[in-house]
């Protein structure tokens, strides 16, 4: 069966979607892919960025490495809620003394996202909370 060009793109924008929503992350200087659908990475790249202007709610767009001459290039992949936040957590309690205001907010959100972290972050946290407390009982009682 023989499918013109137009009819083509829109399997390929569907296969892509499919890939995205099983979890594959997606780069144009994909190879197998483009060889796949037997297009150049040009035109891949044009798919992909038609579908995060389309889909830019779901679709995260990332800097990446990846095996492609050392550098670094676009990767797309759908968002994944609780590991996005859970990552963004990690990096708070890497780089911040700070970090009531979004323990808080974890916390009254989906305290569930705290599963993921490991037992050193979650000591942290939890440290946090006690010094929190402490200071919160010590403005209380100079009111």
């Amino acid at each position: 069966m023989h499918h013109s060009t137009k009819e083509k793109k829109i399997i390929h924008i569907f296969t892509l979607m499919q890939k995205l929503y099983n979890g594959e992350e997606i780069y144009a200087q994909n190879e197998r892919l483009c060889d796949e659908f037997g297009i150049n990475e040009r035109t891949l790249r044009r798919y992909l960025e038609d579908l995060l202007r389309l889909y830019g709610q779901i679709l995260v767009l990332e800097r990446k490495q990846k095996n492609i001459n050392g550098k670094k290039v676009n990767v797309y992949r759908v968002v994944d809620r609780q590991k996005d936040i859970s990552d963004t957590l990690r990096f708070f309690l890497e780089e911040s003394n700070e970090l009531s205001w979004i323990i808080t907010m974890v916390h009254e959100n989906d305290p569930r996202i705290l599963n993921t972290l490991s037992l050193h972050d979650k000591e942290i946290i939890e440290k946090n909370i006690q010094l929190d407390k402490r200071d919160f009982f010590i403005s209380l009682k100079s009111l």
